[in-house]
């Protein structure tokens, strides 16, 4: 007689609100411990369209590094964040902060940033509430085969602020290419941001100076935290954890705007008494409003 194969638990409410924690207020889902049926189930493996940003260690291991504040922009610098939006599902955090390899001082990092989480020192195995125990670098292979089946699919089109730098570097530590036949279509926020602006040059190409320019960020709040971060990007490995993981979020979301705000300027070229503009309303809802201006 064959044997029956085994059947996975269906997940209830509680136990996904243990492994994932989602911030209804900043409309993000930090995943805290991924399921191997994530591989299968997540809505990002269905989306057409991904946006996509990445943070990296800014914390160089080694003194002789040539260049001040360069390691986290090397492509030597390990993968801490990724970040996936897709429409009509809340951006997706991915924190690698696990680490193939990690070491005591590692755990005390992950303590602070999974608090329910049961990590033995000795065998580097996770435990969160609702969920079977996993050794570290499983729950690290997992999000990396994760992020290569929502990425590495011919039929998508991959869009991202400089995202040549993101796939390349996703590529390099996630064993994966984008020299595929058919490969994803890629846009590239910065690239086409040049193109439409023509003047830019220098900073006025970076996704901040684009994100105050169109008004990409919302409210006060959001803008204060937003110009706080990048006043420490070279140094995110000193910001909290919660502040990274929302930093990650908000990046991609505010390339995701930058991205239809690019796709309505192409649409009205015809049109040259209409310019598009961001709008928010009083729920913190953002659109894009077509404007008429004097020729």
């Amino acid at each position: 007689m064959a044997k029956r194969k085994p059947t996975t638990p269906v997940e209830t409410a509680e136990t996904r609100s243990n492994r994932i924690a989602l911030d209804e207020q900043y409309n993000y889902e930090h995943i805290i411990w991924m399921s191997p049926s994530d591989l299968e189930n997540h809505p990002l493996l269905n989306a057409k369209t991904i946006v996509v940003d990445i943070e990296t260690q800014t914390e160089t291991q080694s003194e002789n590094w040539d260049g001040k504040n360069k390691f986290g922009t090397s492509f030597a610098a390990d993968i801490t964040i990724v970040a996936m939006q897709a429409d009509g599902y809340p951006t997706t955090v991915i924190d690698f902060l696990l680490g193939e390899m990690p070491s005591n001082g590692d755990v005390e990092k992950i303590s602070a940033m999974y608090p329910d989480a049961i990590i033995d020192p000795d065998t580097f195995q996770i435990t969160v509430p609702g969920c079977p125990p996993m050794r570290m670098h499983e729950q690290y292979e997992l999000r990396k085969e994760f992020c290569r089946r929502v990425l590495c699919r011919p039929d998508i089109t991959v869009i991202g602020h400089n995202v040549v730098f993101d796939l390349r570097a996703l590529g390099g530590h996630f064993n994966f290419s984008y020299y595929m036949n058919p490969h994803p279509m890629v846009w590239d926020t910065m690239v086409m941001g040049n193109l439409l602006m023509m003047s830019v040059v220098g900073k006025q190409m970076s996704l901040e100076y684009q994100a105050s320019t169109y008004d990409l960020l919302g409210d006060q709040d959001a803008r204060d935290f937003y110009y706080r971060m990048k006043d420490v990007r070279f140094e995110l490995h000193t910001a909290l954890n919660k502040d990274l993981i929302r930093y990650g979020a908000t990046d991609v979301q505010v390339t995701d705007r930058l991205y239809k705000l690019h796709k309505a300027i192409i649409a009205s070229a015809s049109k040259p008494n209409i310019e598009p503009r961001s709008e928010w309303d009083e729920s913190g809802n953002w659109s894009i409003r077509l404007e008429s201006v004097e020729g």
